[in-house]
C-alpha cells in the first residue's frame, strides 16, 4: 500500500486505500475504495477477529476475480462455496 486516504462526508464514509503490485510496475497501481462498514461484513461475514484480516480479504478479492473467472485458480471464489471451506 502507498497511501490510504479517508472520505467523509454526509452519506459517505470509506477509505481509499492506492496499492502497486509487489513488481513495482506503477501502471499496474489502483485504488480501492473500501466503504468503512464493508470491514465489519467482512469481518461478520467470514469469522474474521482483526481489521488487518478484513482488509486482506477486501484488498485481494478484486485481485483474485481475474483469474478466477479464466479458471486459473483451484479453489473457487469464496462466496460459491460453504463458509468454513471459504475461511480455510
Amino acid at each position: 500500500m502507498t497511501e490510504v486516504r479517508e472520505v467523509s462526508s454526509p452519506g459517505e464514509d470509506a477509505w481509499l486505500i492506492t496499492y502497486e503490485p509487489v513488481d513495482g510496475d506503477p501502471g499496474a497501481a489502483f485504488v480501492s475504495y473500501v466503504p468503512k462498514e464493508a470491514i465489519e461484513v467482512r469481518a461478520a461475514e467470514y469469522g474474521l477477529a482483526t481489521v488487518d484480516e478484513a482488509l486482506d480479504v477486501i484488498l485481494h478479492a478484486p485481485l483474485l476475480a481475474p483469474a478466477h473467472a479464466a479458471g486459473e485458480l483451484d479453489m473457487p471464489a469464496p462466496a460459491l462455496v460453504d463458509v468454513e471451506t471459504a475461511r480455510a
